[in-house]
């Protein structure tokens, strides 16, 4: 294949999904802390031999990483970009039959019917949900308490902010959390989230229109978030979960309001 400017070159997707890796841990520097809790929750609770759905799964950052540890498990990824899915796809593969891809959009109230006769015994997110509103969010944790047997287990890492009665709190957490944004993105160098989706667009233009990633698609709309002008905090993802049947929930792990909130069905 050739680039723009007309040299031969190997598309290598895994470069991409590493800097993917690179810009989000740039936002959360503790991020492998946070997959490691993730995974070993989840394995402590429901067994090696498990299945987790991989929610909003975007490249599959989490999905390979748990697999890789666990080499009986299985991955249900599911996300509604199909640049990132695609992705995905050419760099993960289906890990020999462990992982399936499927592309949905959570907030359709049909999409829980992709998982009819899949089962499963963890849902794990990460920096995904914070997308939905507040009548999103409670719909889906209620589809997924349907779902889930008892015992299966939630895990929902993401930014999730402090209360309105808390605004000292959440001030403190705010502030240096831009302070560490500010080093990484401004004097470290580091390539932020619009850079790299700018970046990977402008490369997979570059290529032979057989080899590009479906951003023609992706430009009509499909897979862009829209923008929620009041993210739900952390009282409502957890008082959310609890009426939708979870029967314990609370925080597992947290780095300033970047918390990983976990439930017990």
């Amino acid at each position: 294949m050739t680039s723009q400017s007309g040299t031969s070159q190997t598309a290598n997707w895994e470069d991409w999904t590493e800097r993917w890796d690179k810009q989000q841990t740039a936002y959360l520097p503790v991020r492998e802390q946070r997959f490691d809790v993730m995974s070993t929750v989840t394995t402590m609770l429901r067994g090696e031999d498990c299945t987790i759905l991989d929610l909003a799964c975007g490249p599959g950052s989490l999905s390979k990483r748990f697999l890789s540890l666990h080499p009986r498990s299985r991955s249900i990824g599911i996300d509604f970009d199909p640049v990132l899915l695609e992705l995905a796809a050419r760099t993960i593969g289906d890990v020999e039959g462990r992982l399936t891809l499927l592309r949905a959009d959570v907030t359709d109230p049909n999409w829980i019917d992709l998982l009819a006769g899949r089962p499963v015994d963890a849902v794990l997110t990460t920096t995904a949900l914070h997308w939905l509103t507040a009548d999103q969010l409670v719909r889906l944790y209620r589809q997924l308490a349907d779902v889930l047997p008892p015992g299966a287990v939630l895990l929902n890492g993401d930014h999730m902010a402090f209360d309105a009665h808390q605004p000292t709190l959440q001030r403190v957490a705010s502030t240096i959390k831009e302070e560490r944004w500010s080093g990484a993105f401004s004097a470290e160098g580091s390539e932020d989230y619009d850079q790299w989706w700018t970046a990977l667009e402008n490369y997979s233009d570059s290529l032979p229109s057989a080899e590009r990633l479906p951003f023609e698609e992706r430009r009509q709309g499909a897979g862009r978030h829209q923008a929620v002008k009041r993210r739900p905090g952390l009282d409502l993802h957890a008082s959310t979960l609890r009426d939708a049947g979870f029967a314990e929930v609370g925080v597992i792990w947290a780095n300033l309001d970047n918390r990983l909130l976990m439930a017990v069905r």
